[in-house]
């Protein structure tokens, strides 16, 4: 039996459970079995849930038994993410999601020590692109690797529109209030941009921002307007810049699936862990700086568009049916890999 240990899902519609879930719906393709900590986010309620699910695991697996943790578990005390470790199995696999360590704090170095340890721990470790495998070689991970690519984000169908008249357009999905490049008056970028998020009131939108609701990924009515989705973090056009801007050297951003999913070709930043992905399979372009998107795009002719568009709609079609997170659990479990 294959086990996927992994956080509480809850009832939010954000990226984190978004990715959570498909990770989960990919591994029961397998005959796989989930198990959820805990069901309830009170906290002694929560406390006793996941007491009585990790002896429940405890107790039912066996040494011909693989796990998967989907990490970071966010577990409590004295159940914490070490305990798995210890548990009888044939075969134990990490699937990083985050790793918090240097998501929000890249500067301490301790937290990161102590998270590569616990990671090498692992027989496997399913990591999000060769960005994030350089990153965790550099810094002592000696397990096996295996290279997830990109998210899947999984929904029945592509639901964006553009036409190309009146210009191209691009749409930003995401957490508006942190997005501080947005309100950045800069006329060297014009180019329009469909937003989409819990909208922010303490900001004045300019000409070339329209707010367009929250996307919601089960709701069919829910519609992406642009030719192009933009994944950046931080707050100035020249660069990424931040803790998150930093982030996206190694990280596989969510929003990125969610628009080739939806049949967009995307824009990101040079440096970003995905920037060799989206070249590579020619589903986009990428720039050092939000500046140089008029001039690329004025120059793009509407070949050279539905050339990227037939390019995504064949990635696309992979990331809806959950192909690459299936890929990674397969040559995890398997072992239908190479050391990287």
């Amino acid at each position: 039996m294959n086990y996927m240990i992994c956080k509480w899902i809850g009832c939010e519609n954000n990226a984190a459970v978004k990715a959570t879930m498909d990770v989960n719906t990919a591994f029961e393709s397998f005959g796989g079995k989930i198990v959820l900590l805990w069901k309830h986010n009170r906290k002694i309620i929560r406390n006793i849930e996941e007491i009585v699910s990790v002896m429940k695991l405890k107790h039912n697996i066996t040494s011909s038994d693989n796990i998967i943790v989907q990490w970071p578990l966010y577990s409590i005390k004295p159940y914490n993410d070490s305990k798995f470790i210890k548990f009888p199995h044939k075969k134990l696999i990490c699937f990083i999601q985050d790793i918090e360590s240097y998501r929000y704090n890249p500067n301490n170095k301790g937290s990161l020590i102590s998270d590569i340890h616990f990671l090498n721990n692992f027989d496997v470790v399913i990591a999000h692109n060769q960005g994030m495998i350089k990153f965790l070689r550099e810094n002592g991970l000696h397990t096996d690797i295996v290279n997830w690519e990109v998210c899947d984000y999984l929904i029945d169908e592509a639901r964006s529109k553009h036409t190309i008249a009146g210009g191209y357009q691009i749409c930003f999905v995401g957490d508006l209030k942190r997005s501080g490049f947005l309100y950045v008056n800069c006329h060297d970028f014009q180019t329009h941009i469909n937003l989409y998020g819990q909208a922010n009131a303490d900001k004045v939108l300019t000409s070339q921002l329209s707010y367009n609701g929250i996307y919601a990924p089960d709701d069919k009515t829910s519609m992406l307007n642009g030719h192009f989705g933009l994944i950046w973090e931080g707050n100035c056009l020249d660069t990424c810049d931040g803790a998150l801007g930093n982030y996206m050297k190694i990280n596989n951003p969510n929003r990125l699936s969610l628009y080739l999913a939806n049949n967009l070709p995307v824009i990101t930043w040079k440096n970003a862990g995905l920037a060799k992905f989206v070249e590579e399979n020619k589903i986009g372009f990428t720039v050092d700086a939000l500046t140089e998107v008029d001039g690329i795009l004025s120059n793009m002719s509407t070949e050279q568009y539905n050339e990227m568009i037939e390019n995504v709609k064949s990635i696309g079609t992979k990331i809806r049916k959950g192909f690459y997170a299936k890929k990674a659990i397969d040559e995890a479990i398997y072992g239908n890999y190479s050391s990287i």
